[in-house]
């Protein structure tokens, strides 16, 4: 956390008017990390309610197991515990998704606080030998975002 404080004072020290371009993405930022946490945990919330299930299956199978050979049901028992980690994988699909979705948010405002800072960087300093500097530190700085 400290490194992207670090990161959005340096740019905003180096280029001063990619400022304006922090506020939207702050926003955007706060609304993705809002509408995931929510989802998010109601995801988690299915996915070890679907999980309950398989612990409490396993549990029984192994107390009843020369029961269940004595009958020959394995069989029974294997399509039923396969049946509930297929329910189970069916829960989790979503919150791998949900997980790809931030991500894909993140380096989307990564790469525009990144193209802000290069394009602040060449308007400002475009053509003076002596802005090259504080461009390219604008620009680095920028893309550890």
């Amino acid at each position: 956390f400290s490194i992207l404080i670090g990161s959005i004072i340096t740019v905003a020290y180096a280029t001063p008017y990619v400022i304006g371009f922090f506020i939207p993405v702050v926003f955007i930022y706060y609304r993705a990390q809002k509408l995931y946490r929510s989802s998010s945990r109601e995801l988690q919330r299915l996915d070890s309610i679907s999980k309950s299930p398989i612990y409490s299956a396993f549990s029984e199978t192994l107390s009843g197991l020369q029961t269940i050979r004595a009958f020959r049901r394995s069989d029974n028992c294997i399509e039923d515990s396969s049946n509930k980690i297929d329910k189970n994988i069916q829960v989790a699909l979503p919150a791998l998704a949900a997980n790809r979705w931030l991500a894909i948010q993140l380096e989307f405002l990564g790469s525009v606080i990144s193209s802000a800072a290069a394009s602040m960087a060449i308007a400002q300093y475009g053509g003076k030998q002596e802005g090259a500097g504080m461009a390219g530190l604008s620009i680095t700085s920028a893309l550890e975002i």
